[in-house]
């Protein structure tokens, strides 16, 4: 949630999904979850050491790395691997992840490693989620200005009530999905 308010403060309004219900030992691969994948522009990977031992967990990263090689070179996409833990010794991780930069909240040093944890070593905490948050930004501004570039038309999208107002959220996100500008992009109470 504080990254989500970062954002709002930096970007705007910021649509994110994230499972919250457990997938259990038997459990199909909930099609919500590959829809989720398939529509997401940026994939925010919290890797623990037991992260690719989940088979739901690979089958995410999987897909959305498919995503990252498809024909159109990606669209627009973007990994950000977070380790929460360093890998195991053993453990052989995908080479996409050797090949972009990452974030990590575990210290090496003092040894044995450990999690970094917000309250006791919060100014460190901070820092890097700070550095997590200006990735982010970053890389929304940057869909924002390709989105604009090559939309295929305008849409107006008139004010609401407060009734109304999670499904003209949901159809604004669901325009901009499909390639329009959605305007106005904010509602100016001088105008």
């Amino acid at each position: 949630d504080s990254v989500r308010a970062q954002l709002h403060d930096l970007v705007g309004d910021v649509q994110m999904w994230r499972d919250t219900a457990e997938l259990r030992a038997g459990d199909y691969w909930r099609p919500e979850i590959a829809d989720a994948v398939d529509s997401s522009a940026i994939f925010l990977a919290l890797i623990s050491r037991t992260y690719f031992d989940s088979d739901e967990c690979r089958k995410e990263f999987d897909r959305f790395l498919g995503r990252l090689k498809s024909a159109d070179g990606g669209a627009g996409r973007k990994l950000v691997p977070i380790f929460k833990h360093p890998p195991k010794p053993d453990q052989e991780l995908p080479t996409e992840l050797d090949q972009i930069g990452r974030h990590e909240f575990f210290a090496l040093n003092p040894k044995p490693w450990r999690e970094l944890d917000p309250k006791r070593d919060e100014d460190d905490y901070k820092e890097r989620l700070g550095r997590v948050v200006f990735d982010l930004m970053e890389a929304l501004e940057d869909m924002q200005r390709r989105e604009k570039k090559k939309s295929r038309g305008k849409v107006f999208v008139a004010s609401v009530g407060p009734e109304l107002l999670q499904e003209r959220d949901r159809v604004r996100a669901d325009l901009r999905q499909r390639g329009y500008a959605v305007v106005p992009e904010r509602e100016y109470l001088w105008n």
